[in-house]
C-alpha cells in the first residue's frame, strides 16, 4: 500500500482521532506496481528523502 501524508497530517494517537490529508493507494490498483516502486525508489534516492 502507498501511503502519501500531507504536511497537516496528524496520526492516531490514543484518544486522538488522525487528522489532515493522507491517501492511501493500494499497489494492486496501480498498472505496473513493479515499475511505479522502482521509479519512487531511484526519486527518493536522488532527492535525498527521509522515509
Amino acid at each position: 500500500m502507498l501511503v502519501i501524508e500531507g504536511i497537516d497530517y496528524t496520526p492516531k494517537k490514543m484518544f486522538k482521532k488522525e487528522s489532515g490529508t493522507i491517501e492511501r493507494i493500494p499497489l494492486a490498483n496501480v498498472g505496473n506496481c513493479r515499475i511505479f516502486i522502482k521509479v519512487i525508489e531511484n526519486y527518493i534516492k536522488q532527492n535525498n528523502i527521509n522515509s
